[in-house]
This record gives C-alpha cells, sequence and structure tokens, in this order.
C-alpha cells in the first residue's frame, strides 16, 4: 500500500513524443497513448492508497534544443498543447479525499525563454561549449544542458516551482523558504518519484 502522508510526482510524455534514433520505437503522433498510459498510473496510485500527487506537464517540445528551428517543431508545440491540456483534465475525476496538484513547467521554460529569468542562453546546449562545459559560472547563463535536459540552475526553479506549489505562500514581508526539493528531469518518461513528508500541507 502507498504511504498516505507521501507525495508522488509524476513526469512522463516527453520521450513518446520526441524524434529518437531508436530503430524500434516511432514517437507517438498524437497523446491519445500517453494520456491513456498517464490515466492507467493516476488510477494505479489511487487505488493503492495514494493521496498526495503531483502530474507535471511538458515544455514545448518544439523549443528545445533538438527540435528548434526543424520540421518538427510546430507538431511537437500542438501535441504539448493537447498533452498538458489532457493531463490538467486527468485530475477533474478524483474524490476530494485526493490531493491532486498540477505543476506547470510549460509556463516556467516559456519564462526563461523568453528573457524573463536571466538566463543570456536559452537556445544552445552547454555541453556543446567548450567554455560552458568546463566553467560552472559560465553554465548559469545557460539554460540547457544537453538538447533536452536543463542545467542546474535551471533545475533549482524547477525545485522552487514544486515547493512552491507544495507550501502555503508566506506574507510578502517574510522570506522565502530555501528550497530542497530534489532536482527533476525533462525528459524522464513513466517515472513516479516519491518524496517524504512529515506533514504535506494541502494547496
Amino acid at each position: 500500500m502507498a504511504d498516505p502522508n507521501a507525495l508522488y510526482i509524476v513526469w512522463a510524455g516527453a520521450n513518446d513524443y520526441l524524434p529518437t534514433d531508436s530503430t524500434t520505437f516511432t514517437p507517438f503522433e498524437t497523446t491519445d497513448q500517453t494520456i491513456n498510459n498517464l490515466s492507467n498510473a493516476l488510477d494505479s496510485l489511487v487505488e493503492i492508497g495514494a493521496k498526495n500527487i503531483m502530474f507535471v506537464n511538458l515544455p514545448d517540445l518544439g523549443e528545445i534544443p533538438r527540435t528548434l528551428n526543424t520540421p518538427l517543431a510546430e507538431n511537437l508545440n500542438d501535441l504539448t498543447t493537447v498533452h498538458n491540456q489532457q493531463l490538467e483534465n486527468l485530475g477533474q475525476g478524483l474524490g476530494a479525499d485526493i490531493n491532486f496538484i498540477s505543476l506547470d513547467i510549460n509556463s516556467l521554460v516559456n519564462e526563461a525563454l523568453q528573457g524573463q529569468l536571466g538566463f543570456t542562453n536559452v537556445t544552445e546546449v552547454c555541453l556543446n561549449n567548450l567554455e560552458c562545459a568546463a566553467n560552472p559560472e559560465v553554465q548559469q547563463q545557460f539554460f540547457f544542458w544537453d538538447d533536452l535536459h536543463p542545467t542546474t540552475r535551471a533545475h533549482r526553479l524547477v525545485g522552487d516551482l514544486a515547493l512552491n506549489a507544495l507550501e502555503p505562500q508566506p506574507p510578502a514581508s517574510v522570506p522565502e523558504p530555501t528550497s530542497v526539493l530534489s532536482l527533476l528531469a525533462f525528459g524522464a518518461s513513466g517515472v513516479a518519484f516519491v518524496l517524504k513528508r512529515r506533514k504535506l500541507m494541502r494547496v
């Protein structure tokens, strides 16, 4: 049985849609199978007693270095929009005893790509830049570590967003709490992370 006081985080789907070198898997052109899989995962968590479930949406998959300015970009962004809307709908049919938390990574990444979060390079891959790969200070300027995943600094923003979704916001005069949430990856596929908390505040 699931610990009812634990938080279960599900962040999945990107690898279902993104281009791959695999000879045995063809990326999905619709969201049907992915959303069905996520719906089954949600049902399974509820059936075993999970009470606090966070589902994380996807960034626009046509805006990451792997697909940016490619013929696939527009279709991938459209798929992302449909995926995220259907993901949001999954929580609407749950009972009142389930704390379903939707984490909007899409908006966070869009803010970064629009230059609102202080990154000076939001299109290139840090690993492809020798100075960036070897210098932590330069890495602070990059949003993407490789062609899909964010840098440590970008991961920190994801952690802060998740923590703020879990805890009540303090008055403006009170300092924000330090983020201690584990780092997550944009490419996670079908993985549920369990973060133990002594007491989880409902949002």
